[in-house]
């Protein structure tokens, strides 16, 4: 880019008094900067301080969100009515296993005080605080709903028995309402209460990506209606909120066979 060119003409005298040619020198002049280019300038700084804004402010966003989800774990997704099944039927034909198992006040339970009862079965582990309080909460539901149906009964199955003690269990049961003879929290030793589970309603996957649960159970979050045979007649995805009540409409019709 050229630059403005400043002349100087500088002259010099003899010591007679003559003048000596004179001397004509170019220097270039500093260039003062267009009014376009200040303003270019000013813009490339806003930009530039826009951008470090944008990145402290996103920055902070993520520490704050990061804080929020480490207090209040982001609960499980509810599946959609209109695209996951009320109704879920077994993947064969099952039915209720004998047993004999502890409740949540260390009373001996077996299969044989639930022949002619329509039970309610769903599968816990009293650690898990993510997708169990949904489910327990469809169970609430239809305790509440069935308070005044003497042959429905409510289990809870542990899926840690380990760990689940019948102490741990008392505590559990009590924080989500449980009724001491209509709703039963068992446990038992380990390989029964998993062979219950195993045989009677949900199936294994222990190699894939299910093995890091005890016993390597599918559809945990499944609640299960046994009919007054001890048949296994349907399913129900706990994690959605309309399962209480299509469990209930076949509850109803299991109790009208009856009538």
């Amino acid at each position: 880019m050229w630059l403005p060119i400043e002349f100087v003409c500088e002259t010099s005298l003899r010591p007679d008094d003559s003048t000596v040619p004179t001397t004509v020198r170019a220097r270039p002049t500093p260039r003062s900067k267009s009014p376009e280019e200040s303003l270019t300038t000013f813009l490339k700084v806003v930009v530039a301080f826009g951008i470090f804004l944008a990145v402290l402010f996103a920055l902070g966003m993520g520490l704050l969100m990061s804080t929020l989800r480490s207090s209040n774990p982001t609960p499980a997704p509810s599946p959609d009515p209109a695209l996951e099944p009320m109704v879920i039927l077994p993947d064969h034909p099952r039915h209720l296993v004998n047993f004999s198992l502890s409740d949540q006040f260390d009373r001996p339970i077996s299969s044989s005080e639930l022949r002619g009862k329509i039970v309610v079965v769903d599968f816990m582990l009293a650690s898990c605080s993510v997708i169990c309080p949904y489910v327990n909460a469809q169970m609430r539901k239809i305790q509440d709903a069935t308070a005044h149906d003497p042959d429905v009964r409510l289990l809870s199955l542990t899926l840690d028995p380990e760990d689940d003690t019948v102490a741990v269990l008392k505590n559990y049961a009590s924080s989500y309402g449980a009724s001491p003879e209509r709703w039963l929290f068992l446990t038992g030793e380990p390989t029964d209460v998993r062979r219950v589970i195993g045989e009677s309603f949900l199936p294994q996957d222990k190699e894939g990506e299910y093995s890091f649960m005890p016993g390597g159970f599918t559809n945990t979050q499944y609640i299960a209606l046994v009919d007054r045979q001890g048949h296994i007649v349907s399913y129900y995805d706990g994690l959605n909120q309309g399962s209480s009540d299509a469990a209930l409409a076949q509850i109803r019709k299991l109790e009208s066979r009856h009538s």
